[in-house]
């Protein structure tokens, strides 16, 4: 009897050991706002790019600024560990439509809200941590 709840017990330690393996990636819960200046900027594309392994996380500010972080599939937030962080003026996109030699380009005229170097990986100064549990990380340019 102590054999068989010995063995029923390696049995369940081995199973919950086995939910914790996987691609040893960690998600946490990232939020935060982008002002410029201290007034919130609305559709503003922020991406946090791991500096090591994992995927990327995005996410769009709204009319207050703020955004919540999605990973890969839908997860919530973005890999535990050190982010370069790249913002990108969604409304300086290029968005273009119109029939065949008729485009309008609803990008020209709109005034560049934020640095172009911010939405280039290989310019961007921004570096920040993601840690275990909720996080909130506020960017004002």
């Amino acid at each position: 009897m102590m054999f068989t709840n010995f063995r029923m017990g390696a049995v369940a330690l081995f199973g919950i050991t086995l939910m914790g393996c996987g691609d040893g990636i960690s998600y946490s819960e990232v939020t935060g706002t982008v002002k410029l200046k201290g007034v919130p900027l609305d559709k503003i594309q922020v991406e946090f790019i791991p500096t090591t392994k994992g995927h990327p996380s995005v996410a769009i500010t709204d009319e207050k600024g703020f955004f919540s972080l999605k990973g890969q599939k839908g997860v919530n937030g973005a890999v535990v560990g050190n982010h370069k962080v790249v913002l990108r003026d969604t409304n300086l996109l290029g968005t273009t439509i119109g029939r065949k030699n008729e485009d309008v380009d609803f990008s020209k005229g709109k005034p560049k809200r934020i640095s172009e170097k911010l939405g280039d990986l290989s310019t961007t100064p921004l570096d920040k941590e993601v840690k275990p549990g909720k996080n909130t990380i506020d960017f004002d340019l």
